[in-house]
């Protein structure tokens, strides 16, 4: 055995350290955490009057997993809330029993709660406010394995003071009525005996002990001695053992009992400034006779918690209050082995700072205790033996590590949580699901079977897993790239700490990206599961039909299957996928880039998309939203659908819808066909002879370079043939046209006239004899009814009357056109040039 080592430094363990704290309790818990609780007068936590009760959960490394708890708000705060008693749960939560007073009745509640600190049952245990004449106080709690738990507490009437009790169910259910363990007074011994300080311990074999202090006469002077009750599983009376401290004459106090790992009884008590104990077996009879425990006689122990080793022996935790220290000894069966050390030492050094204290064991078999020495404080002690494997048992829920060492540890057969801490450990989760975190150095970490964790953080560090042994998840503060020898039967794989790579391997993977920082998840083969954090995430799910989700951010998907899916919410970023197929945007994904030769179909949805075209000619459609489309170097077909979208062909003999809205197309290089369709577009048609539709709605056509024909259908449009040899056709509704260079030709038919002035007439705005242009009037029907004629040009002469009549004449800086089509002198049709242009015959196709 050894003297026990720091493992945790004492640090200050209320969150809020305005005004005063005092009497903490610690208790480990079942899963592996502990709970520190204390009486607290700030009304930062806990408003109201007087003192409260707070607490925080800590895991085993000492870490808190909760803020400040405020323990009990459920009956209120305007009382003084006194803490007496707290016992662990079997499922990881506590059961905590305190006094709840004013200056008319002192009332005792009890409080059950998960393993978060969440209440979830609470009570009176017992209250003076029956009118039966009793008050109570100093109340003592323990939990059986089967979360059932047992309340004793001294019981007063002004005359006698007993010692009484009562049983709950898990659920904190009464069972039975109250139960007297000790009556004052009780068979032939006087009345005063003064039944005080129960401490009650919850047995192995099911049922519970109780031990107390009691008044006795030595040799005609009274003193008090310790005795102890044994209690049945439902609460009822067992055995009575008087005199389990020798009466000497000296005056006994502040009796503690644990159960020791071969199930006997330690009683322990203060004697005279010593710390004196006993050894009795579970069913009562001494085992080992009164013996001290540590005694000095220049020194004051005035107080000691006992707390039950795994490897059979105790540790007592005492109080000199000579100096001010707070002391700690190891003790076997009869006596203390190794040295006294010091865990804390008053600031002063004149005692009287170090207030009460508390200790407990955890479930990996460390020491833990808790002080008040102005803030509630929290050391950390290990006992364990060096150079020997830490062997958990089942059910401790977390283990760890000793201290700089290098270390085996082998797991149980339930769901454990191991810490490795420092050095090159070994660790073996055997059965269960398991959580295996070497800490730092170099670590061996084997999972076993179960669903097993592995939190990698260095390069050397291993894990290992077998075909067969659950769903296996390695998280890594590392970037982590799973090789097929090591790694081929983990199943799941995250990163964290500031690592951002991560590649699964050939099967099924679930991989989850850093939770903060863009990530970059490739998943290989295998239908995987990639999951993105906050960041801007890029996620390849490799062969197979894979799921991804972003997240927050904006993230990049690459799509390989037809299967793929890609899952967004809304407001989670601006999105993209890659995607080697077809592909159709599913919700909340904003951009889509097509590559290769297999993806030839892109859809966008209702957002505002990019879709980009890839290497082959694809048929691209945004749908709803104002999308921004761009096609390949190929020949693309390309819808904008609602919304006021931005086309863009590129290379290739594109075909280009605009659909609803206001939309830019741009046809690019080659041949293109270009349709405004609804809204009021702009029709861009680049490079190439290329063929442009306005559709309904006022439009902008610019034919740009090479031979154009240029379509503005219905609605007032602008056409500009640009460079090359044009047609433009300006459909219903008044257009403005501008052939540009070269020789073009404006073309006309029935119901493409507008207005007949100068400001209404359709427009042609650069019309140039010397570059050949053309105005086509063959497809309009010159006479009104029979056949389609053509116009009789008589130039600038006036019109005679008779039906079929061209003229044109100078009117102010302007040219104008005129047709008579039904003979009545009068024009019929109008077309304005800009400029005084001087027509021929020759300037028309008639």
């Amino acid at each position: 055995m050894i003297t026990p080592t720091t493992w945790l430094q004492e640090s200050i363990t209320n969150p809020v350290t305005t005004n005063a704290q005092a009497d903490p309790r610690v208790v480990a818990l079942a899963n592996g955490n502990f709970l520190v609780v204390w009486e607290d007068d700030n009304d930062v936590v806990a408003n109201g009057t007087g003192t409260d009760i707070v607490g925080v959960i800590f895991n085993a490394l000492g870490q808190p997993i909760t803020g400040s708890l405020f323990l009990n708000n459920f009956f209120g705060f305007s009382r003084q809330e006194v803490l007496n008693s707290v016992a662990a749960t079997p499922d990881g939560g506590f059961v905590m029993v305190y006094t709840f007073a004013n200056a008319d009745d002192t009332d005792l509640i009890f409080g059950i709660y998960d393993a978060a600190g969440t209440r979830t049952g609470q009570d009176f245990a017992v209250s003076d406010s029956a009118g039966n004449g009793f008050t109570y106080s100093n109340p003592s709690v323990a939990v059986q394995s089967d979360g059932s738990f047992f309340v004793t507490y001294e019981r007063d009437d002004g005359t006698n003071q007993d010692l009484a009790g009562r049983k709950f169910t898990a659920t904190g259910t009464q069972v039975g009525g109250e139960v007297v363990l000790r009556e004052d007074g009780f068979a032939v011994i006087n009345d005063n005996e003064n039944i005080a300080e129960p401490r009650t311990v919850a047995l192995n074999n099911g049922g519970f002990a109780t031990v107390y202090v009691e008044s006795d006469t030595f040799g005609g002077v009274a003193e008090r001695t310790i005795e102890l009750r044994l209690s049945n599983a439902n609460g009822s009376n067992g055995v009575l053992i008087n005199g389990i401290s020798v009466p000497d004459g000296a005056d006994d106090s502040g009796p503690r009992i644990v159960q020791l790992a071969d199930n006997r009884l330690l009683i322990a008590w203060v004697e005279s400034g010593d710390i004196r104990g006993r050894i009795l077996n579970e069913d009562g009879t001494s085992s080992v006779p009164e013996f001290i425990i540590t005694n000095n006689a220049s020194l004051n122990f005035s107080t000691m918690e006992l707390v039950a080793l795994e490897d059979g022996g105790y540790y007592t935790v005492f109080r000199d209050d000579t100096v001010g220290r707070l002391l700690g000894v190891r003790g076997n069966n009869g006596g203390q082995v190794g040295v006294t050390i010091i865990i804390s030492n008053d600031a002063d050094g004149a005692g009287g700072n170090i207030g009460d204290f508390s200790a407990s064991l955890t479930t990996d078999g460390r020491i833990l205790v808790s002080w008040e020495n102005g803030e509630i404080y929290t050391e950390i002690l290990d006992p364990r033996e060096l150079n020997t494997p830490i062997n958990a048992d089942p059910g401790d829920g977390q283990i760890t590590d000793r201290l700089a060492t290098s270390n085996t540890i082998n797991g149980a057969a339930t769901d454990d949580i191991i810490y490795g801490l420092d050095g090159n450990d070994t660790l073996f989760g055997n059965d269960g699901d398991d959580t295996l975190d070497g800490g730092t150095g170099d670590d061996t970490l084997v999972g076993g079977l179960g669903d097993d964790t592995y939190l990698i953080d260095s390069a050397g560090d291993v894990a290992a897993e077998f075909a067969g042994e659950g769903f296996d998840r390695i998280i890594s503060s590392l970037n982590f790239f799973a090789s097929a020898a090591l790694y081929s039967h983990f199943e799941a794989f995250e990163l964290a700490g500031t690592a951002t790579e991560l590649r699964g391997n050939q099967q099924a993977n679930e991989l989850v990206a850093n939770a903060a920082l863009g990530s970059v998840l490739t998943g290989l083969g295998g239908g995987d599961l990639l999951v993105g954090g906050a960041g801007d995430d890029f996620l390849n799910g490799g062969l197979g039909n894979d799921v991804m989700r972003g997240g927050a951010g904006d993230d990049t998907y690459f799509v390989f299957e037809a299967g793929d899916l890609v899952a967004e919410l809304e407001g989670e970023g601006i999105d993209i996928v890659r995607s080697a197929v077809n592909y159709a945007l599913g919700l909340h994904v904003e951009d889509l880039r097509l590559a290769g030769a297999a993806a030839t179909v892109g859809t966008g949805n209702s957002l505002a998309n990019r879709i980009f075209g890839g290497s082959a000619g694809a048929t691209l459609s945004g749908l709803g939203g104002d999308d921004t489309i761009s096609g390949s170097n190929t020949a693309d077909i390309i819808d904008g659908g609602n919304g006021a979208d931005r086309l863009l062909g590129n290379g290739g003999e594109d075909t280009i819808h605009g659909g609803e809205g206001d939309d830019i197309i741009n046809g690019g290089t080659n041949i293109d066909t270009l349709h405004g369709d609804g809204g009021n577009d702009l029709i861009l048609g680049g490079i190439g002879n290329d063929i442009l539709f306005g559709g309904a709605g006022s439009d902008t056509l610019r034919g740009e370079a090479n031979s154009d024909t240029l379509h503005g259908e219905d609605g007032a449009d602008i056409l500009d043939g640009g460079d090359g040899v044009d047609l433009l056709i300006g459909g219903a509704n008044r257009d403005v046209m501008t052939g540009g260079l070269r020789a073009d030709v404006f073309a006309f038919d029935d119901g493409d006239f507008a207005g007949l002035a100068a400001n209404t007439a359709d427009r042609i705005t650069d019309f140039s004899r010397a570059e050949g242009d053309k105005i086509d009037l063959s497809a309009v029907d010159a006479i009104l009814g029979g056949a389609d004629d053509a116009f009789d040009y008589i130039g600038s002469d006036a019109f005679s009357g008779t039906a079929g009549e061209l003229r044109w004449e100078h009117v102010g800086s302007n040219t104008m056109i005129f047709m008579d089509v039904d003979g009545d002198a009068l024009a019929d049709y109008a077309i304005r040039l800009d400029g005084t242009i001087n027509l021929a015959e020759t300037s028309f196709i008639l």
